[in-house]
């Protein structure tokens, strides 16, 4: 018979009424794009909640904040100590965007109850704290004014990014911010 000669079709390209439709190499390659776009978002989400990535977060922090504590403002800028810090602070910051860029990536920006700013308030709290640390930055290698210093003493709040991986911390921390009303009086 007919149908005995004709090459079997692909599934993707009969349609429900068993019509054919030839698909175009730009239908392919949007539908190919939108596997990896949906890909890229599963392999993001299990980075970001991976307890590896948790650690090594929590451990750039803490070797952020050392950092810090050993800058002397006193310094000249172009000694092997200051440009070493200052190069430190420039792969932290980097490692800071990149772990924001997965976390918005994987969870979404705001739109959804679940998106990264949704899920955790503190997370727009961590998106502050890489805007200014990128906005140091970027502004430092153009001028070293006082408002750069400003943005860097900023920088200071960063080990509070590891009150949201601990839950005894957030308890600690917001007790001690609702008294604080209490001991204005």
């Amino acid at each position: 018979s007919d149908d005995a000669r004709k090459p079997a079709l692909k599934a993707d390209e009969r349609l429900k009424d068993g019509r054919v439709q030839r698909k175009t190499l730009l239908t392919r390659i949007v539908e190919q794009l939108g596997y990896y776009w949906v890909a890229s978002h599963r392999f993001a989400r299990l980075v970001v909640s991976h307890n590896a990535t948790q650690y090594l977060m929590a451990a750039v922090i803490f070797v952020g904040s050392l950092c810090m504590s050993l800058e002397n403002p006193f310094d000249a800028p172009d000694t092997p100590r200051a440009v070493a810090l200052s190069r430190v602070d420039v792969a932290i910051t980097a490692i800071y965007v990149v772990e924001v860029i997965l976390n918005i990536h994987a969870y979404g920006f705001i739109r959804a109850r679940t998106s990264f700013i949704q899920r955790d308030k503190w997370n727009g709290f961590d998106l502050a704290l890489v805007i200014v640390s990128l906005v140091g930055i970027l502004v430092d290698d153009i001028s070293n004014n006082a408002a750069v210093r400003a943005l860097k003493v900023l920088r200071a709040a960063r080990p509070l990014r590891l009150v949201k991986r601990s839950p005894g911390m957030r308890l600690v921390l917001s007790s001690l911010l609702s008294s604080i009303p209490q001991l204005a009086n």
